[in-house]
């Protein structure tokens, strides 16, 4: 939840810089809300679609549908503790942090709201104060990085394609992916730990593999580098690759810019 959520304003931020603040509150949502409504409906994901923005009675609303076929959302227990994770995951990120402050600057309440297949909706609720109170006391970068981490191992191992991800760990501040190649399909040896760097480079870029984008997001906004292993399943030879935190962010960047979303 919180990954999502980040990812989500920090996209829309980028296309918010040009609009400058105004004396009102009322007057510097609106050209937000126009500057983001010209690009929607925007698709996220394969579950999830941003549909439009309202700006109503100082509420900031997102509107997004959710694809359940694909959705692993859980909205059972979103209590006080888990809005605290997703506010302050949007503080430590510099981007989304501009629109944060400008919503408690002008004490401007914030709400998501979620439309299921079944046309039911869930909204999640964060009014200024809160956000407010959040900011005051917020976790670092680094602990919502290793919550992503431990939830990410949960759903380990995932096979796609050739590729098995077995788990994620974290040794001497890096953040280490461990993968088994399925020879049968591919041959490891075919491909030189430059070309599988550009390879996972590319994903983020291109927003090919969501999953790592968001997470590779989180890892290097925390100042973690991402060493990955892959291992042949026969004959258990290995190549070693690392992302720095820059590459990462850098490549995280021009997805943002693919996106369209500088005018």
């Amino acid at each position: 939840m919180v990954k999502h959520i980040l990812i989500f304003l920090t996209i829309l931020i980028l296309s918010f810089t040009k609009v400058k603040a105004q004396n009102e509150g009322d007057i510097y949502l609106k050209e937000f809300v126009a500057e983001v409504n010209a690009q929607c409906p925007i698709s996220l994901n394969a579950s999830l679609t941003m549909s439009h923005l309202e700006y109503l009675q100082r509420c900031l609303y997102f509107f997004y549908d959710i694809n359940e076929t694909y959705s692993d959302f859980n909205f059972v227990d979103i209590d006080k503790d888990e809005l605290k994770k997703i506010v302050d995951s949007l503080f430590n990120n510099p981007l989304s942090k501009t629109l944060i402050d400008e919503l408690i600057k002008y004490r401007i309440d914030l709400k998501l709201v979620y439309k299921f297949n079944d046309g039911k909706n869930h909204e999640v609720y964060i009014p200024y104060n809160d956000l407010w109170e959040y900011d005051s006391n917020k976790i670092t970068s680094r602990q919502i990085a290793l919550d992503e981490l431990k939830k990410n191992n949960n759903l380990l191992p995932v096979t796609i394609g050739p590729e098995t991800l077995n788990y994620i760990t974290l040794k001497d501040d890096n953040i280490i992916y461990y993968y088994t190649i399925n020879e049968t399909i591919i041959n490891l040896n075919s491909f030189s730990p430059e070309e599988l760097k550009n390879i996972k480079l590319y994903s983020i870029e291109n927003h090919t593999d969501y999953e790592l984008f968001n997470s590779a997001f989180l890892y290097a906004n925390a100042g973690f580098p991402i060493e990955f292993i892959y291992e042949g399943n026969t004959s258990g030879e290995k190549i070693i690759f690392y992302l720095s935190p820059e590459e990462i962010l850098t490549a995280c960047k021009s997805a943002f810019v693919k996106y369209e979303i500088e005018n």
